[in-house]
């Protein structure tokens, strides 16, 4: 610890040593404003930074979204999909961006939605190439596939994290996969309606059964 400050001391200059030995606490005052000055410049800087490249990167989506729909005939009927990846991209970046910068190394779910953040945007983006590339109605029922599958993954991720609320993750994760099963099964004539809505039945059932398997051991 001594050893330290003798080398802080050593790495001052001697008009710091002298200031701070006349004015005292005023100095120290003094040196905190100026460290939350230059980081309060740096901020700014960073911003103006991540301003400029975001301005950028729109007008590039733009740029190829025009150029696209120009050199390729008839495609401006499903152009428009370049414009709407590159926002759910950036949202996903600025996400995840945002997640970081508050993220703490002793606790996982910052990390947990990290990953998220991530399997959404990817899932979105794919199941919006398949509902323009695949000509088939009510395409918008396999949004529930990807829901399910996000479901599945946000389990699996609040139990490799050891998140503190992975066993509410898990239970209103359980009742949320049967019940998108339940309205998918349905919505692809697999089962009918009716009695196909015991499945959500079945979902809470699947819950009661965990909490009291984890009651017991407890």
């Amino acid at each position: 610890m001594n050893n330290s400050t003798d080398n802080n001391n050593r790495n001052r200059g001697l008009s710091d040593i002298l200031r701070e030995i006349f004015f005292g606490n005023s100095y120290q005052k003094e040196t905190v404003f100026e460290d939350e000055v230059d980081n309060a410049r740096k901020r700014l800087r960073h911003k103006k930074i991540v301003l400029i490249w975001t301005l950028v990167y729109y007008f590039a989506i733009i740029f190829a979204y025009i150029a696209v729909s120009l050199a390729v005939p008839n495609s401006w009927a499903w152009s428009w999909v370049i414009p709407v990846i590159g926002i759910i991209l950036s949202v996903m970046y600025f996400s995840i961006d945002r997640l970081s910068q508050n993220a703490d190394k002793k606790n996982n779910v910052y990390l947990q939605r990290m990953i998220n953040t991530i399997m959404l945007g990817l899932v979105a983006i794919t199941l919006l190439v398949f509902a323009i590339f695949v000509r088939e109605a009510l395409t918008w029922r396999y949004l529930l596939l990807g829901a399910i599958f996000l479901c599945l993954v946000n389990t699996v991720l609040a139990y490799v994290l050891q998140t503190p609320q992975r066993f509410r993750t898990l239970l209103t994760n359980i009742f949320l996969i049967f019940s998108f099963t339940y309205v998918a099964l349905c919505l692809f004539a697999v089962v009918p309606w009716h009695p196909g809505w015991l499945i959500v039945i079945g979902g809470i059932l699947a819950d009661a059964i965990a909490l009291a398997v984890r009651l017991t051991l407890k």
